[in-house]
Parts: structure tokens; sequence; C-alpha cells
């Protein structure tokens, strides 16, 4: 049996309690054995991280910037799968914002 390809999914919200539960459900329910599975809050004010948090097991990584806007959470959370691949680690919370390092 061949191994399945890895794929990656990013899910960049902001403000979306609404529907970001059935959409992360969804997602995880799905059963794919090599998914890669980022979720990027975009600053949200409202039950967002609450509901991110329920999910935390079931995601590769999570995390929170301030509001930049869909294609800035986006392009931060394929930077991150990009660069867990070696090129770079995550260095801590430094001013409310997630920063990438040059990795060991």
């Amino acid at each position: 049996m061949s191994e399945w390809p890895k794929i990656t999914l990013v899910t960049a919200v902001y403000n979306g309690e609404e529907y970001l539960e059935a959409t992360m459900r969804s997602i995880v329910n799905q059963g794919y054995p090599n998914l890669e599975y980022i979720v990027v809050n975009d600053g949200s004010t409202d039950g967002t991280v609450e509901i991110i948090r329920k999910y935390e097991g079931q995601v590769s990584c999570w995390f929170s910037q301030t509001n930049q806007g869909l294609y800035a959470a986006l392009n931060a959370g394929f930077r991150w799968e990009a660069c867990s691949r070696g090129c770079a680690r995550w260095s801590g919370l430094r001013a409310g914002r997630r920063r990438l390092a040059r990795g060991e």
C-alpha cells in the first residue's frame, strides 16, 4: 500500500464563531491520515479562540495574530507550513504576535 500524500489545509478566521466549529469538525472528521491542519485566528474578539481550543488535539498548529486581513492570515498559515519543514521554529509570543526565527 502506498503512503498517503501530505495535504496542508489552512483555515484563516476572524470573528467566525458562528461557522468555525462546523468547519473544523468537518475537516477533522474526514479522517485523512496525512493531514496538516493549521488554524490562524486573525485577531478575533468573539468566541473563536474557545472553539479552536476545543480542537487543539486535532489540529497540527494554531496561533493568533493581530487583525491583518484574510490574505495576511492565509499567508501566515502557509508560511508556518513551509517553515515547519525545518527552516524555522516558533520563538514564542512577542508583542502579542507569533514570530518565526531561524530554527536549530
